[in-house]
């Protein structure tokens, strides 16, 4: 069983926007004592949404 740590979940993409991004929420996890979730997602030129109103 896992205990109930907090999290800190960024989106990651590869940008140098991102990177700083990624560099704060390394911060915030590391001064939490939290558990840090990076998630990287990758478009593909699917649309979600239309297939609900479909």
């Amino acid at each position: 069983m896992t205990s109930a740590r907090e999290r800190v979940v960024v989106g990651v993409t590869g940008t140098l926007t991102n990177l700083q991004a990624l560099r704060v929420a390394v911060d915030s996890a590391r001064e939490r004592g939290a558990v840090l979730h990076a998630v990287h997602v990758r478009e593909t030129g699917h649309d979600l949404e239309s297939d609900r109103t479909a």
